[in-house]
């Protein structure tokens, strides 16, 4: 008799050991994978197989722990896990809140938000209930659970089931660094590189400056928006959303219409899938390019899911801990961290395998190229050799050091070009998607304020754009053209011999960049608004403010803003 008790006994701990440790390292990461499986790059068996062996691991300690507790506090630590296992599911499927996107960087945490404290109340009601039930009933409850969680997991990996076909290769596509022996256009975008910083770099910097050759700085360029949502549609199809309508239906209707460097196809040339894809919108066409970096990719995603289901899992005011100021929990504990970050663990060196892939085609069809790079986009934790800097130093790295390993990167890819003999016959186009926070000391801050024209509308206005045209070589030249990065498709067409596009919306036409006189008094936009989060998800942009500059855009006296959007300081 005393062995059937023992058997129903370790029956029961190795079931509940099974639902804890299923629950908690499976079912909650599973989910999340399920409906975020496009910002994975591995596939669903190998994230699962990894969290299995979690799930394992965990089922031998949780097993051990109340295998070897006494019988009274068997009972306590029984409940005790349920409350655990019942409360994450409650808070992470119902009383989850909007933090901003969970992808490492920049979340917004009320820890005592009325969220907070009705997560709170929750909590303790649970705990209370599970405290006044039999333990039988306990089991049954998180029973319940277990197996709601098991369907839903059954039925999303049943949705993934042709996930594992569609993972990319761990290298870039051919058709992306592949180049045409006879004639190209490359447009690499260095995300949030300021014009001041770029030419007081290239003016500091001899290999730069020798590298840029044949290229003409465009020192006043503008920015169209001032971040980079939407701004891939301006570069690519010279197309401003206004907030008119749905994005999407947006940039539907723009890629319909054939617009801006999709035009290239009437002249033979070849768009990339890549490229096709990026068309008009933000969001990359393949999953994350860090497969190609690191083979132990599955493994840093794994964590990944742990640390996002164990930060929705918590009451809010437990949320900052879990965070941990970009860290994050599991993350923090292995070699990692750096890897998930798109600064210094992916960007330089996605930019430095794209030059080191680069090669020329046998087919002599001309090829557009476009690559969006987000090496220079803060926070600055890469040193001038894009060595990653560790967090103590991160503080001691100038801007101007951090620019440089993007541009020194981009001297390379211009290098790489050269000895591919392409370099003639590849117009390219250097540019960033808008401006930074870097203030030049020939920036007059006081006059801008006098006028009520924050500073940081200025500085995000302050676009880098520098092109080499088909054949031109040379010292790089400097002009002080009232351009903008809208410009730059019509600019490329120019340089095939196609007409302008005059179907594009015309309150601020478009231009080929070299046509525009340095002397002439060129109005243009800039459609300023203050980010938030939550756009993310949003159809629409935030309020925008539609600002004329006529005139040079370091002078105050060329912005024109509307009284309503009149701020005295920063």
């Amino acid at each position: 008799m005393q062995t059937k008790v023992d058997t129903d006994n370790l029956t029961r701990l190795a079931a509940f050991s099974a639902f804890i440790s299923l629950f908690l390292v499976l079912f909650g990461p599973l989910d999340i994978f399920v409906h975020n499986s496009d910002e994975f790059s591995s596939t669903p068996a190998e994230l699962v197989s990894i969290l299995l062996l979690m799930a394992g691991a965990l089922f031998a300690l949780v097993f051990t722990v109340l295998f070897l507790s006494p019988r009274v506090v068997k009972n306590a630590v029984f409940k005790g896990l349920a409350f655990l296992v019942l409360g994450s599911w409650v808070i992470s499927n119902f009383l989850y809140g909007e933090y901003g996107r969970l992808d490492g960087k920049e979340l917004v945490i009320n820890t005592w938000s009325s969220l907070a404290f009705v997560q709170t109340a929750v909590l303790l009601l649970l705990l209370f209930l599970i405290v006044k039930l039999e333990i039988d009933n306990v089991f049954k409850l998180t029973g319940v659970v277990f197996l709601m969680g098991l369907l839903s997991s059954a039925i999303g990996i049943m949705s993934l089931e042709t996930k594992d076909s569609q993972i990319p290769a761990a290298d870039f596509p051919s058709t992306l660094t592949q180049f045409s022996p006879s004639k190209n256009v490359l447009h690499i975008v260095l995300d949030e590189l300021g014009s001041d910083i770029f030419i007081h770099v290239v003016e500091s910097d001899d290999r730069l400056k020798q590298a840029l050759d044949g290229f003409t700085i465009f020192s006043d360029a503008l920015s169209v928006y001032p971040s980079t949502e939407m701004s891939i549609l301006v570069l690519m199809t010279g197309e401003v959303y206004r907030n008119n309508g749905p994005k999407r239906a947006f940039i539907k209707k723009v890629r319909k219409q054939n617009k801006g460097i999709k035009r290239l196809e009437s002249l033979g040339y070849e768009l990339d899938a890549h490229t096709r894809c990026q068309l008009g919108a933000l969001r990359r066409c393949t999953l994350i390019n860090s497969r190609i970096l690191n083979e132990d990719l599955a493994d840093i995603e794994a964590l990944q899911l742990l640390d996002i289901f164990i930060f929705k899992s918590v009451p809010d005011y437990l949320k900052p801990d879990v965070y941990n100021n970009e860290k994050w929990l599991f993350l923090a504990m292995s070699n990692h961290n750096s890897y998930l970050k798109f600064q210094s663990g992916v960007a330089h060196l996605l930019f430095k395998k794209f030059v080191e892939d680069i090669s020329v085609s046998d087919s002599s069809s001309p090829r557009y190229k476009f690559f969006h790079s987000m090496v220079t986009h803060a926070p600055s934790d890469l040193d001038a050799d894009c060595d990653i800097v560790d967090e103590d130093q991160a503080s001691g790295v100038t801007k101007t050091e951090f620019v440089k390993c993007g541009l020194g990167q981009f001297s390379d890819l211009l290098e790489k070009l050269k000895e591919l003999d392409i370099y003639d016959q590849t117009m390219i186009v250097l540019s960033s998607d808008h401006g930074d926070y870097w203030i030049d000391d020939s920036v007059d801050v006081g006059k801008f304020k006098s006028r009520g024209i924050r500073i940081g509308m200025f500085t995000r206005a302050s676009a880098a754009l520098a092109i080499k045209p088909f054949d031109a070589r040379g010292p790089v030249a400097m002009t002080q053209a009232p351009v903008s990065l809208r410009d730059i498709p019509q600019t490329i067409l120019a340089a095939n011999g196609l007409d302008q596009d005059t179907s594009v919306d015309t309150s601020s036409a478009t231009r080929d960049v070299f046509s525009v006189n340095p002397n002439e008094d060129r109005e243009r936009e800039f459609l300023f608004y203050v980010w938030e989060h939550k756009y993310w998800a949003e159809e629409v942009l935030p309020p925008i403010t539609t600002i004329k500059i006529n005139g040079r855009r370091k002078d105050p006296q060329a912005w024109s803003i509307p009284a309503s959007a009149v701020r005295s300081t920063e």
